[in-house]
């Protein structure tokens, strides 16, 4: 047969990303990136992380949920290098997003992933920084915020950030 898998998984991944940039509506892209998901879930030995993640992370920047990543976790086997590939891909994904309770889940999120699976303190005191911007009345965020920039020595911002949380 001329349609090998990985001819066709290709195939459909051309179709969904021409599909994707001619989508308007939010809906009708959070409905194809399931759909695609779902495609490259089901692709069996063929599977391959590389091209989920990038599918994932605009998935995720729609509609941040704790089930979702769960399903990173395990198309990845829980692999760092995995979770650090996502990681990129959706913080250029959230540039997208002005909702901002997405963006608190997803820099929540984010956060999780760099403090405790990437072990990064920096990145993780970015992305809590991105988290108190988004979610400003926050205390968990302001603590949290507060003890990773602490961690790495930014005690300006530190500073920075007391001053502005509203009491």
């Amino acid at each position: 047969s001329r349609c090998t898998t990985d001819g066709l998984s290709s195939f459909v991944g051309e179709l969904y990303q021409i599909v994707l940039e001619r989508v308007v509506t939010p809906d009708q892209k959070k409905g194809l990136l399931e759909r695609y998901l779902g495609f490259l879930l089901g692709q069996g030995a063929a599977f391959d992380i590389q091209n989920f993640i990038p599918i994932h992370a605009q998935l995720f920047a729609l509609t941040p949920s704790d089930r979702l990543f769960s399903i990173l976790q395990n198309a990845a086997n829980h692999s760092p290098d995995a979770i650090k590939t996502w990681t990129g891909c959706l913080e250029d994904a959230v540039t997208e997003v002005s909702d901002k309770l997405r963006i608190a889940k997803i820099y929540t999120t984010l956060a999780d992933c760099y403090k405790n699976i990437l072990k990064d303190p920096e990145k993780t005191a970015d992305a809590y920084e991105n988290l108190l911007k988004a979610s400003p009345d926050s205390l968990s965020a302001f603590k949290e915020c507060f003890e990773a920039m602490e961690q790495v020595g930014r005690y300006f911002d530190c500073t920075e950030i007391a001053r502005s949380f509203a009491l």
